[in-house]
């Protein structure tokens, strides 16, 4: 037991630094907006099926949150602590990372990460600027998206991806 607690905690550190950097580092600024575009959330979906979901949940938040608070958007981490969670519980860390629940959970997914978002930026902005940072934020959901699937279809075609999960789950 104590082994492959271990190994989850060392998993969803990994997964943690994954999000961190994919956000962090290939990320672009929105032109006239607040925030930014970046990779990180396909990292999210990924982990989300592949960790069982406190694990998913942990490194979505952590990985995120810290790259909003060491790019200069510090007031976002406790926003995107709640929103990537949420976006986590979408996912199934069942058998298989590309499923029909998770495909339709980046839908799911999307919804919760736009309206998450124009909600906090709705009370920080104003209804104007919120619905402008929407536009990027609902690109950045989609783009992700499309990743995602990519990385789960390549996934689900390696042997060692189901070897991960026994020993994670």
């Amino acid at each position: 037991m104590r082994k492959k607690s271990i190994k989850r905690l060392a998993a969803t550190a990994l997964a943690a630094a994954l999000v961190f950097i994919f956000t962090r580092f290939f990320m672009m600024p929105i032109a006239g907006g607040n925030g930014y575009i970046h990779l990180g959330d396909s990292f999210v979906y990924l982990f989300a099926c592949i960790l069982p979901l406190p694990y998913g949940l942990c490194a979505a938040s952590i990985g995120a949150s810290l790259a909003d608070l060491t790019s200069g958007y510090a007031i976002y981490c406790i926003p995107t602590i709640i929103i990537k969670a949420a976006m986590a519980v979408c996912f199934s860390s069942k058998k298989t990372v590309f499923s029909l629940r998770n495909i339709t959970a980046l839908v799911a997914a999307t919804v919760v990460l736009v309206l998450g978002y124009y909600i906090f930026e709705l009370f920080l902005y104003g209804h104007e600027a919120a619905m402008v940072n929407s536009a990027g934020t609902a690109v950045q959901g989609v783009a992700n998206a499309l990743l995602f699937i990519v990385f789960s279809v390549v996934l689900s075609r390696v042997r060692a991806y189901n070897t991960l999960k026994e020993e994670l789950n």
